[in-house]
């Protein structure tokens, strides 16, 4: 609440109001009340010429710098979920390449699994469970860790990810804390995951990230049902 509050208060929309409400009030006092009064029209010239200094400061702030400003958050935040939507279909693409040569076999990279795999439902569905080296996850996770080109195009667009994540954090106003520190670690993890090395023990931590993200997972929460770096980017 007391966060609300110091949001309120420190609004131009709200300080604009405010002098507007003065400023009709002031006006309806001169014609309808106190026109009569010895001190009124003194008062009510100082009043009025500071109120409408006012209301010109306003509007001049609202037209040269808020909605240029509204514009320019609005376009970062568009080109933000659009750069995560491509990323994320992107790597989706590398891993059924990494499964099919890790040898599934009921996979296909067509736009209708594609599709359904960006689901939370449809890629665990996909890839909850096996117990052979060439089901389930497995399949992915065997094929990466001898690193190749799926690898490579996964941790080049992790990098990608993380460069845009960086600017926004540097250049979009994220006035929620927790959603601030959310995509610091996130940047900090990308950062990690992008430096590290074809391996077992890299690649279980790459596929870990995937399953959180891809499954809507939480080692805390459990399944969440949703993807939360996509419901993150819209809260900002």
């Amino acid at each position: 609440m007391t966060s609300r509050v110091r949001r309120v208060f420190s609004s131009v929309l709200f300080w604009f109001l405010i002098t507007l409400l003065f400023y009709i009030y002031l006006l309806s006092n001169n014609f309808l009340f106190c026109t009569e009064k010895i001190w009124w029209d003194d008062f009510y010239h100082i009043s009025s010429s500071f109120l409408t200094g006012g209301l010109i400061s306003f509007l001049f702030y609202f037209l040269v710098v808020h909605l240029p400003k509204r514009n320019k958050c609005r376009i970062m935040k568009d080109n933000f979920r659009q750069c995560y939507l491509d990323v994320k279909k992107e790597i989706l693409y590398q891993i059924i390449f990494a499964s099919q040569e890790g040898g599934r076999k009921d996979l296909q990279a067509d736009s209708e699994t594609v599709e359904r795999l960006l689901t939370i439902d449809g890629f665990q569905a996909a890839f909850e469970g096996g117990d052979e080296a060439d089901t389930g996850i497995y399949a992915f996770m065997n094929q990466v860790s001898k690193g190749g080109d799926q690898y490579q195009e996964i941790i080049l667009n992790l990098r990608i990810l993380a460069k845009q994540i960086s600017y926004v954090l540097h250049n979009y106003p994220i006035t929620n804390a927790e959603t601030f520190n959310f995509f610091t670690h996130l940047e900090a993890v990308l950062t990690n995951l992008e430096s590290s090395t074809p391996g077992y023990d890299q690649t279980k931590y790459l596929t870990d990230f995937i399953g959180k993200v891809y499954k809507g997972f939480s080692f805390i929460e459990g399944h969440r049902g949703y993807d939360i770096i996509e419901k993150r980017i819209e809260e900002i």
